[in-house]
């Protein structure tokens, strides 16, 4: 028998959990995580002990934030292009033409 289950669930979101940051070793660089609460443990005399929160690393990308406007037709932002580019390990070219393929699949 499960204790106190909460059952707060807000559209578009994973119920009893948030997404937090931790700050990267390069400057403007966040790791998301996503913190989730767990229930309660029942003792064998009837207690009910609290569990911490367990975070877990976050890959749902920009999608997972609230806060970020997303639209799949327009792509991602260039989040980490300067730190890429600052690194002078890189280097940029126009790429190539996309072509059609002759071929439906």
């Amino acid at each position: 028998m499960s204790a106190a289950i909460k059952t707060t669930t807000v559209e578009g979101t994973l119920p009893n959990s948030r997404r937090i940051y931790s700050d990267g070793k390069q400057p403007g660089v966040r790791v998301p995580f996503r913190e989730i609460d767990q229930n309660p443990t029942r003792n064998f005399d009837n207690s009910l002990e609290a569990n911490p929160p367990v975070r877990v690393y976050d890959t749902s990308g920009p999608y997972g934030d609230p806060a970020t406007r997303c639209d799949v037709r327009e792509g991602l932002t260039a989040l980490r292009r300067e730190w890429i580019v600052g690194r002078a390990d890189v280097e940029e070219y126009q790429g190539r033409e996309r072509h059609r393929s002759m071929t439906a699949i």
